[in-house]
């Protein structure tokens, strides 16, 4: 009966056969020479560039017992690929431990004819089994793992990995590698600005799903101050043109022009000669206007129609007034002929002067002399008289901002 050969083509003699050689066919089904049983547990198979015809290599399954690649445990890839490198092994179980140290940096496909197999990435290794149907990972669960450092191009979980332990507790596999998929700006609406770059102490604005725009800090002092629409640099308290304003210092501050009835230029001060005109003198008629003179003067609230102040054009000047005064003076007793007698009574701001009137005794005919009412507000208790009326005040500068 002839010989026949098992899945890893180690030789079964038949009955009767090899007398006197049978010792020989069983030291290399053993592993004499680096074959057999040997071979099959410990050896390794070097595939080279020879070996391979448009990057695949298909291992040769022939009945000896003698060395083959197939039959070793580790296939050592050294060979020179100019792409995705397979190799293709016999539909038998058995383990391979695959190491890819080809050149050129192509994967190569460990696999049965026909199935997907198995990918190795260049320089990787890996254990597979090939089960007789096709090549598969040996190792797809791990009860628990303790590594000190781990590389790896494809990490298959069966739950998400938890934020916890380094994860992003998802299985969603939408996320962006902002080293590898995202060139250029990172647009607006992928959580980016759609900026190359931010210009240094600007203020950032959004824009929709547009570039963030930018405001520039302007001058010293400005504030950033909205329009309704959107945000801009400008002086803080914007102040507007034609406004009067009362300062503390003796000279016109920037922007301010002093109320002093002066005229001036109307191209020069064209924004306060828009908003007042003529209506404090219309200068040279052509060139220059005029400015209000509040110097010494008191401010009205102008009336406007209410009829307080009636009559009064906008911006007119008013001469000082005062609400009449009267007043009475008595006397105690008169003659028959009305002249007034002795003992006249006087009050406040109403006084007798000149020559007082007096009777002699048992005589009905009045004393000859002069008479008069004097009226003085400076007789008034504690009265501060002067050549005015005025309240109290202050002295202060009257300016119109330009």
């Amino acid at each position: 009966m002839a010989s026949t050969y098992s899945a890893l083509k180690i030789e079964l003699i038949g009955t009767g056969e090899q007398s006197g050689q049978w010792g020989d066919t069983t030291n290399v089904n053993l592993g004499f020479g680096g074959a057999g049983l040997e071979q099959a547990i410990v050896g390794m198979a070097t595939l080279v560039t020879g070996d391979f015809t448009a990057n695949v290599y298909t291992l040769p399954y022939d009945n000896t017992n003698t060395v083959q690649d197939f039959r070793a445990l580790v296939l050592n890839i050294t060979a020179t690929l100019s792409g995705a490198g397979e190799v293709i092994v016999p539909a038998i179980q058995k383990p391979y431990i695959i190491l890819n140290n080809s050149v050129g940096g192509y994967a190569v496909t460990v696999k049965v004819t026909g199935q997907t197999g198995v990918s190795v990435p260049n320089g990787k290794s890996m254990w597979v089994f090939n089960n007789g149907t096709n090549v598969v990972e040996v190792v797809t669960h791990a009860g628990s793992l303790s590594v000190g450092s781990l590389s790896t191009n494809s990490l298959s979980l069966t739950s998400p990995l938890a934020i916890s332990s380094g994860g992003t507790g998802t299985a969603s596999t939408t996320f962006a590698n902002l080293t590898t998929n995202v060139t250029g700006t990172l647009p607006v609406a992928n959580g980016g600005t759609g900026a190359a770059t931010l210009t240094s102490n600007n203020v950032i604005l959004g824009n929709g799903t547009s570039a963030v725009q930018f405001v520039a800090p302007g001058t010293v002092g400005n504030f950033l101050i909205s329009n309704g629409t959107t945000w801009t640099s400008a002086a803080a308290a914007s102040v507007l043109v034609g406004t009067v304003t009362w300062f503390a210092t003796n000279t016109a501050p920037t922007g301010y022009l002093k109320a002093n009835g002066a005229v001036v230029s109307r191209t020069i001060y064209a924004d306060l000669f828009a908003a007042i005109g003529t209506t404090f003198g219309a200068g040279d008629g052509s060139t220059t206007f005029g400015l209000p003179d509040l110097r010494g003067e008191f401010i009205r609230g102008w009336d406007d129609g209410r009829g307080v102040d009636s009559g009064r054009a906008f911006g007119s000047a008013q001469l000082d007034q005062m609400q009449q005064i009267t007043g009475t003076i008595g006397t105690t007793n008169r003659s028959a002929n009305g002249a007034i007698l002795a003992n006249q009574t006087s009050s406040g701001a109403l006084s007798y002067g000149g020559s007082q009137l007096l009777n002699s005794a048992g005589n009905s005919s009045p004393a000859t002399g002069n008479s008069e009412i004097v009226l003085d507000s400076a007789n008034s208790p504690s009265a501060r008289t002067g050549s005015e009326t005025r309240p109290r005040n202050i002295a202060l500068l009257a300016c119109i901002k330009f």
